[in-house]
C-alpha cells in the first residue's frame, strides 16, 4: 500500500513539473506576441530559464488508533428439562386366523396313447456303382538326346615374333622382340549335342464304375397308435382354517421430564483498539523551470 501512494506521488510530480513548463512556454510566446514593440525578433534575445519553487499539496496516509464496538460470542452451560418418550415393552394375548394346507389323495382315469410296431420284409432293387480296373493304349512322347558332328568357322592367330631396332629421344638404338598377329579363318568339326523327341507307345490301368442292379432285403417297421386309460392316484391340497392365541409384544410411549445440559454462544459486544488508515494532504514545495524576461523593457 505505501508503495503505492509512493508511485502516485511520483507521478503527480511529473504532472505538475509538465504543466508548469507548458505554462511557461505559453507565457513567454504570449510576452512576444503582447510586445511586438520591442524591436525587431533578432534584437529581442529568449527570455532564460529559471528554477522556480512551487507548493503543491500531496496526500499523505496515516494510521491512528480507534475504538470500534466488536459483537463476540463466548459459550455458556445452560441446564434445560426437555421431554422424552420412553418406550415399555408390554405383552398381551391377541387371536390369530391363520390358514393351514391339508394334503389328500384321490384316483382319477387317464387315458393315454400306446404305440404298437409290427415288423415286414420288403425286396427293393438298389442301383450300385461297381469299380473294375481296365488296361488301355496309350502314345507318349520321350525325349533323347543325340550327337552330331558339324562344321564351325573359327578364327586362329598364326603370328609370329620379329626382331626390330628404334631409336630413343637420348639417340640410343634399340632392339626388341615384338609379335606380329596373323588372322585366319578356318572351318573345324564340332561334336553338338541335341535331343530328339520319339512317340512310344505304352498301357496305363484305368478304375472306371459301372451300374449294377442288385437286390436286397429290408425289414419295415409298421407303426399302430392304441389309445388305453388307466387309474392314477394324484395328491391335491385343501385350504382350512385355523385359530389360535399368541403372545405379542408391544410398546407403549410414556412421556418422562429430563434435563439435559447444552453449550450455547452467547453474543457481546466490546470495544476494541484497531488501526484505522487515514489520508491527509500536506504542502510539498516542488522546483520546475520557467522562462524569466527576455529584455529591459519587457516587465
Amino acid at each position: 500500500m505505501r508503495d503505492y501512494w509512493k508511485r502516485l506521488f511520483a507521478l503527480g510530480g511529473a504532472i505538475v513539473l509538465w504543466f508548469s513548463l507548458v505554462s511557461a512556454t505559453l507565457a513567454g510566446h504570449g510576452h512576444h506576441a503582447r510586445h511586438y514593440d520591442c524591436g525587431p525578433v533578432a534584437d529581442c534575445a529568449p527570455p532564460p530559464l529559471k528554477w522556480v519553487a512551487q507548493t503543491v499539496m500531496v496526500p499523505e496516509t496515516y494510521y491512528e488508533m480507534q475504538s470500534v464496538p466488536i459483537t463476540v460470542c463466548r459459550p455458556e452451560v445452560r441446564q434445560e428439562t426437555i421431554t422424552v418418550m420412553r418406550r415399555i415393552p408390554e405383552v398381551r394375548p391377541v387371536r390369530v386366523v391363520s390358514t393351514v394346507m391339508e394334503t389328500r389323495s384321490a384316483l382319477r382315469t387317464v387315458s393315454y396313447p400306446v404305440v404298437i410296431p409290427s415288423w415286414r420284409t420288403v425286396t427293393r432293387e438298389v442301383t450300385v456303382m461297381v469299380p473294375h480296373t481296365e488296361v488301355r493304349q496309350g502314345v507318349r512322347t520321350v525325349a533323347k538326346p543325340a550327337q552330331e558332328t558339324v562344321m564351325q568357322t573359327v578364327c586362329r592367330d598364326v603370328g609370329h615374333y620379329e626382331c626390330r631396332t628404334y631409336t630413343d629421344c637420348c639417340g640410343c638404338v634399340h632392339t626388341c622382340r615384338i609379335w606380329v598377329p596373323q588372322t585366319i579363318t578356318e572351318q573345324v568339326p564340332v561334336t553338338v549335342c541335341r535331343v530328339e523327341y520319339e512317340q512310344v507307345p505304352f498301357e496305363y490301368p484305368v478304375t472306371v464304375c459301372k451300374p449294377e442292379v442288385r437286390t436286397y432285403q429290408d425289414r419295415v417297421c409298421d407303426v399302430r397308435v392304441e389309445m388305453r386309460t388307466a387309474q392314477v392316484p394324484y395328491t391335491y391340497c385343501v385350504p382350512r382354517p385355523v385359530e389360535r392365541v399368541v403372545n405379542e409384544t408391544y410398546y407403549r410411549c410414556v412421556p418422562q421430564q429430563q434435563v439435559v445440559q447444552r453449550t450455547i454462544m452467547v453474543p457481546y459486544t466490546e470495544m476494541r483498539q484497531v488501526p484505522v488508515c487515514r489520508t491527509r494532504m500536506v504542502p510539498k514545495v516542488t522546483y520546475c523551470l520557467a522562462f524569466g524576461s527576455a529584455c529591459a523593457d519587457c516587465p
